[in-house]
């Protein structure tokens, strides 16, 4: 029953709904008020991926090691039947909830390191059968696939956004150095930068401020407006002032 349960929930889930669906399904098959999948930050650290409170999804938290997920955090399976507060009166939060008893199964991945764990708790005692906690194992271990699994995308992502952000600059480099050889006239060309320089750096406003005399500096203070001129006028400040648009 419990891997049907689990099973059928799941599997056509991927990412966050799997993490969402792995929580609920989990505490539904044991019976369990709360359910949370948890992705490991530090070795005192988890993050919560995914919380199911009985009813519903409630959001996200951070929680430091004062906690029964403690041992599971390190890679063992913790079973407390009954009597939790009592085992961990530093933690607040179990009395806050009224949480009896705690099932924690860490996530391993294929090289042995926990990434994460899947934890239920609930306001009654639980008994948990080696069938249970085989079933939890199994889908444990593919909660862990799908978090490597989210990793790697998200690492992905951020490559290709850090490529489309370098040919950004690239243009715009590219852009400046043409700016510099047709534009003579400073405040001309203080104009062709900024219209370079607002693909990489998107604003409404962009600042040039040039030392002019002792204690002044001379600003330009640009719009967009501005870029398309050929009148752009400068403003003279004094060194120990702040220019704002």
């Amino acid at each position: 029953m419990t891997l049907r349960i689990i099973a059928e929930g799941t599997a056509a889930a991927t990412g966050d709904e799997f993490f969402r669906s792995l929580a609920r399904c989990a505490a539904q098959a044991l019976g369990a008020r709360y359910a949370f999948v948890a992705e490991t930050l530090s070795e005192m650290e988890s993050r919560s991926l995914a919380f199911w409170d009985g009813s519903d999804f409630g959001g996200g938290f951070t929680y430091r090691f004062r906690t029964p997920c403690q041992r599971v955090a390190a890679g063992h399976i913790c079973v407390t039947s009954s009597g939790l507060p009592a085992k961990f009166p530093e933690d607040l939060w179990l009395q806050q909830i009224g949480a009896e008893s705690y099932i924690g199964v860490p996530m391993r991945n294929a090289q042995g390191r926990t990434l994460g764990h899947l934890a239920m708790l609930h306001q009654e005692p639980m008994e948990p059968s080696q069938e249970d906690i085989a079933v939890l194992q199994i889908f444990a271990a593919r909660g862990c696939a799908e978090l490597e699994r989210k990793r790697a995308h998200e690492k992905l992502s951020k490559a290709h956004e850090d490529l489309r952000r370098l040919n950004l600059e690239t243009a715009a480099l590219l852009d400046v150095n043409r700016a510099i050889g047709h534009h003579l006239d400073r405040d001309v060309l203080f104009g062709a930068l900024a219209d370079c320089l607002q693909k990489v750096v998107p604003t409404d406003r962009f600042g040039i401020v040039l030392p002019a005399k002792v204690n002044q500096l001379q600003g330009y203070v640009l719009t967009k407006r501005d870029v398309l001129s050929e009148s752009l006028q400068s403003k003279v400040f004094r060194s120990d002032t702040s220019i704002t648009a």
